[in-house]
């Protein structure tokens, strides 16, 4: 295949329009890939991947007791 038919072939597919319509969820998962999409492209991290988990710090328990 040539450029060109791959080309009218891409035109053709986006063209097309989408017969299902996107529920709540679905739009709101393809917002949060946009964002996750343009975070990593500036080099942000994104909570839930890679990240540290944050837990409840031991030291609040001893300053309760303390009191």
């Amino acid at each position: 295949m040539t450029i060109d038919k791959l080309a009218k072939l891409r035109e053709e597919w986006y063209s097309q329009p989408d017969h299902s319509e996107q529920t709540e969820e679905e739009h709101i998962d393809d917002e949060l890939l946009e964002l996750n999409i343009l975070f990593k492209s500036r080099g942000v991290t994104v909570a839930g991947e890679n990240s540290v988990t944050v837990s409840k710090d031991e030291t609040d328990k001893k300053c309760d007791n303390e009191s």
